[in-house]
Order: C-alpha cells, then sequence, then structure tokens
C-alpha cells in the first residue's frame, strides 16, 4: 500500500463518525506508571510483532539519577510492559519532550529536549540502551522556547523534519519544518506558521507533539496543563499537510479550521505515534505529573 492511499484511509479512519471527535473515557486507559518519574513525553515505534506492539517512550526528567527513556510493550489488554533503559555516551539531556523514528534505520532514533537539542540515537536492545550518535540544536530557536514535538519522515529521496515550539495561551505554538540532511545533521530550507487551537481553551499548549506521515499529513495534540495535580485535558488535531510534489522544495498548507480527531478530559497527552497500516490507528501517551502516565490505542475504523 503506496503513502497517499495509507494517509487517505487512515484520516478517513479517525474522521469515522462524521467529523464527531472520538471520545476517551479515564477508565479506558492503561497504566504505564504511577509517579511523576515514569512520564511520557514521547514516543516512537519500535516494532509490531505477533499481537505485540513496543515503543520508545522518553522522560522529561532533569535530574542527572533520573531515568531519561524506557520500552513500553503493549500486548492486548494487559497490563504494559516497562523496561528502562540506560543513557549512554555523549552529553546527558535535560527534559527530553519527543522522540521519532528515523526511516529506514533499524534501530535510529531522533530525540528532542525543550531548548531544541536533538539527539540522534541507536536502541542497543541486547544492553537495553540508548546510545549517542550525535547531539545538535534545531535552527531558528526563539528566545525562551520551549519545544514539545519533533518528528523526522522519509519523502523522496530525502528527509522531512517537523518540529514544535508549544505556545501557550494567548501565545500560539509555531510549526517549524524543514529538509534534513541525515549525513551532515543538518536542517535546510526552514519553515514555519503559527498554530492555535480551539481547545483546551484555558492553560493550553497549542502542540504537545506533532507527527508528519508519509503523505505529510500534520497532526497535533494539544493538552491543558493547570498544574502538577491537574485537571488535564487533551485533544488530537489535523493541523494540515505539506506539499510534497515539489521537492526538495516544501510548503505547508494548513486547515482553514484544525480538524479535531480526539479528546479527552483529566489525562494530559504529551506524545503520541501512528500505527502503520497493518494494525492502523493511533497511540496515545500522557504525562499526568504527580498522578503517573498512561497509554491509549485508538484503532482505526475498517
Amino acid at each position: 500500500m503506496n503513502a497517499k492511499i495509507f494517509s487517505a484511509l487512515l484520516l478517513a479512519a479517525l474522521l469515522f463518525f462524521n467529523a464527531q471527535t472520538i471520545r476517551a473515557a479515564f477508565f479506558d486507559w492503561l497504566v504505564v506508571g504511577k509517579n511523576r518519574q515514569t512520564n511520557i513525553s514521547g514516543m516512537a515505534l519500535v516494532e509490531q510483532a505477533a499481537g505485540r506492539t513496543s515503543f520508545i517512550i522518553v522522560h522529561d526528567n532533569k535530574k542527572k539519577k533520573q531515568s531519561r527513556a524506557a520500552i513500553v510493550t503493549l500486548n492486548g489488554g494487559k497490563q504494559p510492559q516497562f523496561t528502562a533503559l540506560e543513557w549512554r555516551g555523549g552529553e546527558f539531556p535535560v527534559d527530553l519532550e519527543a522522540v521519532t523514528k528515523i526511516p529506514g534505520a533499524a534501530n535510529g532514533f531522533m530525540a528532542i529536549t525543550s531548548a531544541g537539542r536533538v539527539y540522534r540515537l541507536e536502541l542497543e536492545t541486547a544492553s537495553r540502551s540508548l546510545k549517542v550518535v550525535k547531539s545538535f540544536d534545531v535552527p531558528s530557536i526563539p528566545p525562551d522556547g520551549n519545544f514539545e514535538g519533533f518528528s523526522l519522515q522519509r519523502v523522496g529521496g530525502g528527509y522531512l523534519a517537523v518540529w514544535a515550539e508549544r505556545g501557550e495561551d494567548a501565545k500560539p505554538a509555531t510549526l517549524f519544518w524543514g529538509n534534513f540532511d541525515l549525513s551532515a545533521n543538518a536542517f535546510r530550507n526552514v519553515g514555519s506558521i503559527q498554530i492555535k487551537v480551539p481547545y483546551p481553551e484555558t492553560n493550553v499548549r497549542h502542540i504537545s507533539d506533532v507527527k508528519v506521515d508519509a503523505a505529510g499529513k500534520v497532526f497535533i495534540s494539544s493538552a491543558a496543563d493547570p498544574g502538577n495535580d491537574g485537571p488535564f485535558t487533551s485533544a488530537v488535531y489535523l493541523a494540515g499537510a505539506f506539499d510534497l510534489t515539489k521537492l526538495p522544495a516544501i510548503s505547508f498548507k494548513p486547515e482553514s479550521t484544525v480538524s479535531q480527531l480526539f479528546a479527552v478530559e483529566n489525562r494530559k497527552i504529551e506524545a503520541f505515534e501512528l500505527l502503520p497500516e497493518a494494525v492502523g490507528g493511533m497511540v496515545y501517551g500522557t504525562d499526568d505529573e504527580n498522578l503517573g502516565s498512561a497509554i491509549y490505542f485508538s484503532k482505526a475504523k475498517k
């Protein structure tokens, strides 16, 4: 199945209820952790096999002895399996906020901190560790910027990178994009656009994570964060799409009104991942601060 067909099927599935938002109840979520150190601030698919799906998750922990990443494995509706990963080599990150798979690289991932520092990583499953291959900054970091999303997708013969500064309340989020040179770890032809969501309405981070699919469609999550004990509110949107017909030139066309695909109360979605066509749908992860973290699997409708 080619990328355009899969993207169309994914979008049709997510809009299955004639634009009525899919809503998840609090008790539908699978608990991952019960404290702040096991939060999910970013997630990326590792593999799907024999009914099991595993993800790398990153934590926004800041103290040196606290864990930075883990593998979470889902097996049906059973309790998620949590395996902490050792951080090896290079500098130690502070406040990781997103992680993405490097398409075409079996064990390659990239993660970003709130300050815009990017870590190129190699997953070493035998030693249960993440090895730092290279670290560098995204371009165009605004004063007091706070990044909460990063996604990498293969387009044509190159890579499209998308990252987001979250914004807050009256301040819109800023969605950035550019061509990414994997051999030089360099961003080129950088563009940006500001985005505000209609919901949540207060204490809102307009973008708490971002993912782009192979056809160029851009999905974002948004979250209300009034404090470490909540109450939280979250939503997921289709924000627009990139025109990939004139590569390497890339232009972004936003939705005239962002389309809400999913919403939940009492959960703070800071991470999500698009699942491939074999399963379809999305998986959402939360950073519920003092209340811990959880995962919800929203399967695509056939």
